[in-house]
């Protein structure tokens, strides 16, 4: 265990540092971030993209419940011709047959930096 893994343990500061991490990546990402709030039902394991692509919605569905609802897909992170595209999923629930299925996040494109 390295020293500053020890001392976050020690003082509990566990969630701080994972609030300070997720804000600083988002200041990275600035005004090249794009948020995504999906809900209905996670298609991203038989999506048929196979190169990286944006999370995106494949279909609509309506239901009684919670009318119109989205078959959706998350993403694929991978290397871009405009670079390396990064897709980060905050929050997701899996579904099931009372509940939709959600995904909360945002992707943004991480360019190369020339030196």
């Amino acid at each position: 265990m390295s020293d500053n893994t020890r001392l976050i343990t020690m003082f509990d500061l566990d969630r701080e540092v994972e609030a300070f991490v997720k804000a600083r990546v988002r200041d990275l990402c600035g005004k090249h971030r794009h948020d995504f709030h999906l809900s209905g039902s996670n298609h991203t394991n038989i999506c048929k993209i196979d190169q990286p692509h944006i999370p995106h919605i494949r279909s609509t569905y309506h239901t009684v419940r919670y009318g119109e609802l989205d078959h959706f897909c998350t993403g694929k992170q991978g290397a871009t011709p405009e670079g390396e595209l990064v897709i980060v999923v905050e929050k997701s629930s899996p579904g099931s047959p009372e509940y939709p299925a959600k995904a909360h996040g945002y992707w943004f494109i991480k360019e190369e930096v020339s030196t």
